[in-house]
C-alpha cells in the first residue's frame, strides 16, 4: 500500500514538473545587437508609372539614390510585395521610408506616402499578418529616412509575442507594404524603403 502511494506521489510530481515546463510562459527576447537590414527583392506590385524614357518601378526604392517609385495614376490603396533575398526567416523589428520631403518645396511633397502599414506572410495563400496595430503616418516634409518601430519593439504583450512566434512556425518570408494614401498628389512616390530584422 505504501509502495503504491509512493509511486502515485512520484508520478504526480513528475507530471507536475512536465506540465509546468511545457506550459510555462517562455520569454521572447530579441537581441537587437544582431539587427540588420534585410536584403529584399520585389515580388509583385499593383503597377507603376512609366513614360517613353523612364520606368518608375518599385525596384528603385531598394537603393539609396535619386531614383524613385511612382505609382500608376492613383493616390490611394497601393501595394508592393517584397520577398527576402536569401530566403531566410527574420523577426522584423523596424522599417525606414524616405520621400522627397522639403527638397520638393516649402510645403513638402504632395506625392509622398501618407498613411501606410506593413504585413508579413505568404502571397500564394494570401495570408498576411499585421506587424503594427496602429497605421503608420509618414511626414511629407522630411527628405531623410524616417524610422518606424514595429509592435514587437514598443508593445511586447503576449498577443504580439505569439504573432511574432508564428513567423517562424509558418515560415513567412514575404512582406506586403500597403499604402493607403498620399498628401494629395496624382501619384504616390517613394524614394527609399528598408526593413530591419533579426535572422533566426
Amino acid at each position: 500500500m505504501n509502495k503504491a502511494i509512493f509511486s502515485f506521489g512520484l508520478f504526480i510530481i513528475i507530471f507536475t514538473i512536465w506540465f509546468i515546463y511545457n506550459h510555462r510562459d517562455r520569454k521572447f527576447n530579441l537581441d537587437l545587437s544582431k539587427e540588420e537590414s534585410i536584403s529584399l527583392n520585389i515580388h509583385s506590385h499593383k503597377g507603376h508609372h512609366q513614360n517613353s524614357l523612364t520606368s518608375f518601378g518599385p525596384e528603385h526604392i531598394l537603393n539609396s539614390d535619386t531614383r524613385y517609385y511612382k505609382s500608376v495614376d492613383e493616390n490611394t490603396d497601393d501595394w508592393i510585395i517584397f520577398e527576402i533575398k536569401d530566403s531566410a526567416i527574420y523577426y522584423p523589428t523596424k522599417l525606414q521610408v524616405r520621400a522627397r520631403g522639403t527638397s520638393y518645396g516649402v510645403l513638402g511633397d504632395p506625392y509622398a506616402l501618407n498613411r501606410f502599414r506593413l504585413k508579413i506572410g505568404n502571397s500564394d495563400s494570401n495570408e498576411w499578418v499585421e506587424l503594427n496595430e496602429q497605421i503608420f503616418t509618414a511626414s511629407k516634409m522630411d527628405p531623410k529616412l524616417q524610422t518606424f518601430n514595429l509592435d514587437i519593439i514598443d508593445n511586447k504583450n503576449n498577443r504580439i509575442v505569439q504573432k511574432w512566434k508564428s513567423i517562424k512556425s509558418k515560415y513567412y518570408n514575404q512582406f506586403k507594404l500597403e499604402i493607403l494614401d498620399n498628401y494629395g498628389g496624382k501619384n504616390i512616390i517613394i524614394q527609399e524603403f528598408k526593413i530591419f530584422g533579426i535572422k533566426m
